[in-house]
């Protein structure tokens, strides 16, 4: 649909890209892998890959606002002069969006969507985690 050449797509999936295997594992042994390494490797491969797909679905309550990492992947996007951003839904929910975008109460109500997220509400399974993204974010844009 978007006529991209496979050969030169290139996809960001945090379990591959990010290797918490290893990181469990060293855990395991009592050795605790700081937020730094993850803030440095996590910020190079989402800058080194150019390109974010923030995956809005349901796009009334979208879940990618709800997970620390996500807003950690669309901070380092946005911090960034090199990678650019592109906000998807999943086809089941394209019409639906097309549909409040043609009318005011359709689009009174994406307003009230976002402005309803409260990212300092967003899910982490690691709070320490959850507790430095969101003073990078804090530091950064805000959360206005």
């Amino acid at each position: 649909e978007n006529r991209l050449d496979p050969r030169r797509t290139y996809v960001w999936i945090c379990c591959l890209c990010i290797n918490q295997h290893r990181v469990k594992a060293q855990e395991s042994q009592g050795q605790a892998v700081p937020f730094s390494d993850f803030e440095r490797a996590f910020g190079e491969r989402v800058q080194g890959i150019g390109h974010v797909l923030a995956l809005m679905a349901p796009w009334k309550n979208p879940e990618y606002l709800k997970r620390i990492w996500c807003v950690f992947e669309m901070y380092k996007a946005i911090s960034s002069d090199k990678t650019d951003i592109t906000v998807v839904t999943a086809p089941r929910e394209q019409e639906g969006l097309r549909s409040a975008l043609t009318s005011v109460e359709g689009i009174e109500g994406i307003f009230r969507m976002f402005h309803s997220v409260k990212i300092e509400n967003a899910e982490s399974s690691v709070e320490e985690d959850k507790t430095h993204i969101l003073q990078l974010v804090r530091d950064g844009p805000g959360f206005e």
